[in-house]
C-alpha cells in the first residue's frame, strides 16, 4: 500500500471512533418555570453542574447512577445522572461531560428550573423539587422506527412482550434479594425466527423501589403493542424508567452492570493502538469503512418522536 495514504487511514479511523463516542441526544422536557440571571437558584445550579455531580466520587462504588441535592429551600435543586448499565466508566464519562457542558452552556432547557436530557448513552435530571426515589411516569418521550416487521409478524407483538416482560423481572431480580444499590438493568435477546432476533433493554435508576421499577417497566412494555405496533424498534423514556428494542444488537454483548474504572495503563495502551493502526492499515481501513456504512445505514432509518406530557404529539422526522 502507498505510505502517502496510512496518514488518511489513520485519520479516517479516528474520526470514526472519535465521532462515535460521542452521544446521541435524543430530547429535552423543560418545565417548572424560569429563574432569574444572578439569583440564589442559579448559583446553586451553577454549583450542581459545576463540582456536585461527579459520576463516580467515592471509592469503591460501582453503581452508574448519582443523586444530590444542592443549598436550601426554597430555592433547593435537585439533580442525578445515570448512565446505560452496560457501558463503561470511560463511555459514562463521556455521556456525563457532554449533558453537563450543554446544561451549563444553556443549549438545553435555557433558565427553566426544572429540565430533563435524554441521551443513548444516559440522562441528566435537575429540578426545585424533590424526585427521588419518587415514582414518575410523565413526561414521555418516544422514538419509534418508522419502518415496519415484515418477518413472523403474526407472532412478533407476542414474541416482543414475552422477551421484555422478561427482561423486566430480571432487572429487579437482584433487588428482590436485597441489593439496594442495584443498577436495575438487564438486556437479551429472542429469536424471531431461525435468522432473525429481536434485542431489548430495560433500566430503572436504584433508587427506586424493585415495585415501582416493576410498575413503571410493566406499563411502558404494556404499550408498546398499541404505540410501537409491528415496528422495527423503538426507545421509550420517562424519569423513571426506559425500555428499548430493536432488530439489531445494540448493547454491549458483555453486559455487566460493575462499572469497569479505567486502567492506569490505559495511556499505554492507547500507545499500543496506535502502533497496531500503523501496522496494520489495511485491516483498520476495511473495518473503518464497514462500521462506518453500518452507522450510516442505521442512522438513515426514519423514526418518530413524540414527547407526551399531555397526549400531544411533539415532533416528526
Amino acid at each position: 500500500m502507498d505510505v502517502y495514504f496510512i496518514p488518511l487511514i489513520i485519520f479516517v479511523n479516528y474520526y470514526f471512533v472519535y465521532a462515535s463516542a460521542q452521544p446521541t441526544f435524543y430530547g429535552e422536557f423543560c418545565s417548572g418555570g424560569n429563574y432569574t440571571n444572578t439569583s440564589t437558584y442559579q448559583v446553586n445550579l451553577k454549583i450542581l453542574l459545576s463540582n456536585s455531580l461527579p459520576l463516580f466520587n467515592h471509592e469503591g462504588t460501582n453503581d452508574n447512577y448519582r443523586s444530590v441535592s444542592v443549598g436550601s429551600v426554597p430555592d433547593t435543586i435537585y439533580g442525578s445522572f445515570q448512565c446505560r448499565g452496560d457501558l463503561t466508566t470511560d463511555e459514562c464519562q463521556v455521556c456525563f461531560d457532554t449533558s453537563i457542558r450543554d446544561a451549563q452552556q444553556n443549549i438545553r432547557c435555557p433558565y427553566s428550573k426544572q429540565a430533563i436530557f435524554w441521551y443513548e448513552e444516559c440522562n441528566l435530571r435537575y429540578s426545585n423539587e424533590s424526585y427521588f426515589p419518587v415514582l414518575q411516569e410523565k413526561p414521555l418521550l418516544s422514538i419509534i422506527n418508522s419502518s415496519t416487521v415484515s418477518t413472523n409478524t403474526g407472532e412478533f407483538n407476542k414474541i416482543l412482550a414475552g422477551l421484555m416482560n422478561d427482561l423486566v423481572n430480571k432487572s429487579i431480580a437482584v433487588s428482590d434479594l436485597g441489593s439496594s444499590s442495584s443498577n436495575k438493568f438487564a438486556v437479551g435477546e429472542a429469536n424471531l425466527t431461525e435468522s432473525a432476533h429481536i434485542y431489548g433493554l430495560v433500566q430503572c435508576p436504584p433508587d427506586i423501589s424493585p415495585d415501582d421499577c416493576k410498575k413503571c417497566l410493566g406499563r411502558m412494555v404494556g404499550n408498546l403493542s398499541t404505540c410501537c405496533d409491528m415496528k422495527t424498534g423503538a426507545r421509550v423514556f420517562n424519569p423513571s424508567c426506559n425500555v428499548r428494542y430493536e432488530l439489531y444488537p445494540f448493547y454491549k454483548s458483555n453486559v455487566s452492570t460493575d462499572a469497569t474504572p479505567p486502567s492506569p495503563n490505559s495511556k499505554k495502551k492507547k500507545s499500543n493502538r496506535i502502533a497496531i493502526v500503523i501496522a496494520v492499515p489495511s485491516i483498520i481501513a476495511v473495518l473503518s469503512a464497514l462500521a462506518i456504512w453500518y452507522l450510516c445505514a442505521r442512522r438513515a432509518t426514519k423514526e418518530t418522536k413524540y414527547i407526551d406530557s399531555e397526549c400531544l404529539e411533539l415532533l416528526y422526522f
